[in-house]
């Protein structure tokens, strides 16, 4: 346990005041004078005056990093206080992940709750390797990053630096009326589960095909946790202005299902309906009540796109009812492993259309109509639910003729007053008189080829 009641101020305790925010938190000392209204707290603490400052102006004071892959509770003290009742602004706690993009606040309290301190819990589980330490909740310029950054940085990307770490931020911004006070004061982090606020097991990955549903399950432990607050939390990466317009722009998602487990535990499920590439992001679970918060890990939303090939197949052979192709599969669009190839193929003037699983590079499409043109393109499939991506670019092409069986050739000699009879259709095709046997294509065309010579019939 270790913990910080602000005798000496936040120095000692190792708490540091964020540099980018717009002023910082007061040192209130039990052993010096100070200005406030007698009815404020005697002992030490730290302080924000809001008539000291703008309307929206914030001030954040950050705790030390939590490394250790253990149950943590952040127990403190807190009271936002106006003379006349009036709101002097809000009190948040947020979570932000190795020195990643910031959330929404996980908890909060606004309005004045009187002069008197309140307690309030904050349970928190570190996860091997993502750290948590308490951090400011604002997003701002010198602090973007990237998605593809983010979404590497959770399991390999930040880990390898000792000073990327989760983090915790007590944030204070005044209200309109800048009336009043807000204050901390006895900060303590307990290496066990909270009492009165639930704990997450750890939050896995969810992957999934483009246009399908996401499902997280958040599974809480902890006394009347089921009658929380629930919610998902989507982390507030800027990866651009339009297509941040197209994400759920940093919104909280509602619990869908709860069910109980037993009387210590229950699950929470979230559906994200038919999602997309901006979809793709962190998310956690936090769970609130009026007595604190719980927050889970961050765990990725990765949407895979089904693959689809990039150039048509390839003829590599044709006849008048079969067409042999190569695939050309190794070149695609979207995302591998591809676990099925499949042939889709069709007449160009029908309405029909069949499809052949595929185990090898070529295949050869059997029992096609002579002489007719025909659509072929390659399916791919990656696992998963819907990862079936569309057709590639077809292949147009066309059977050749067909050729009647030619049994016997006649050929009638006047020298000898007999027929010569011949199975060889080359040579009556090299002579070019005689009788003719036919090459049929479409029922219509007819190519004679002359029957040979007596030189040339077998007798």
């Amino acid at each position: 346990m270790w913990g910080c009641t602000f005798d000496d101020g936040p120095g000692p305790c190792d708490y540091h005041q964020d540099l980018y925010d717009d002023f910082d938190w007061v040192h209130v000392s039990a052993l010096e004078p100070h200005y406030l209204p007698p009815e404020m707290p005697q002992g030490s603490y730290m302080i924000v005056i809001s008539s000291d400052h703008d309307p929206g102006e914030k001030t954040r004071l950050q705790l030390p990093t939590m490394k250790e892959n253990d149950t943590h509770c952040i127990d403190f003290s807190y009271l936002l206080y106006s003379k006349n009742g009036a709101n002097p602004g809000t009190l948040n706690i947020l979570v932000r992940v190795n020195k990643g993009p910031l959330a929404n606040p996980i908890w909060n309290v606004t309005g004045s709750t009187g002069k008197d301190w309140l307690r309030a819990e904050l349970a928190v589980s570190t996860f091997w390797p993502n750290e948590y330490q308490c951090v400011d909740g604002v997003s701002r310029t010198n602090t973007e990053v990237s998605l593809e950054a983010v979404l590497q940085c959770s399991e390999t990307f930040y880990v390898a630096k000792e000073s990327d770490n989760k983090i915790v931020i007590f944030e204070a911004e005044v209200s309109d009326g800048r009336n009043g006070y807000i204050a901390i004061d006895d900060i303590q982090v307990l290496s066990y589960p909270c009492d009165k606020s639930p704990h997450f097991l750890r939050l896995g990955d969810v992957e999934v095909n483009a246009g399908q549903n996401a499902t997280f399950q958040c599974i809480a432990t902890g006394r009347d946790a089921v009658n929380n607050k629930l919610w998902l939390q989507i982390t507030d990466v800027v990866i651009s202005h339009s297509a941040k317009d197209k994400r759920r722009n940093g919104e909280d998602i509602p619990v869908a299902q709860t069910k109980n487990i037993n009387h210590r535990r229950f699950a929470a499920t979230f559906k994200l309906q038919e999602v997309t590439k901006t979809d793709q992001d962190l998310y956690r679970c936090v769970t609130q009540s009026e007595r604190g918060s719980g927050v889970s890990n961050f765990a990725q939303l990765i949407v895979r796109e089904p693959p689809r090939p990039i150039a048509p197949p390839q003829l590599l052979g044709v006849g008048p009812t079969y067409l042999l192709i190569q695939l050309n599969a190794n070149s695609i669009i979207g995302d591998g492993p591809i676990i099925l190839k499949e042939v889709e193929y069709r007449m160009t003037s029908g309405t029909w259309t069949e499809t052949h699983a595929v185990n090898a590079p070529t295949y050869k499409l059997w029992h096609l109509d002579p002489d007719t043109e025909y659509e072929i393109r390659v399916l791919l499939t990656r696992p998963g639910e819907g990862g079936t991506g569309q057709p590639g670019p077809p292949l147009i092409t066309r059977t050749k003729c067909a050729v009647s069986s030619i049994i016997l050739f006649t050929y009638f000699e006047p020298r000898l007053s007999s027929f010569y009879f011949s199975v060889n259709p080359s040579a009556a095709a090299e002579r070019g008189n005689g009788p003719a046997d036919t090459f049929i294509c479409n029922d219509n065309e007819i190519a004679s080829i002359i029957s040979p010579t007596p030189s040339d019939v077998d007798l």
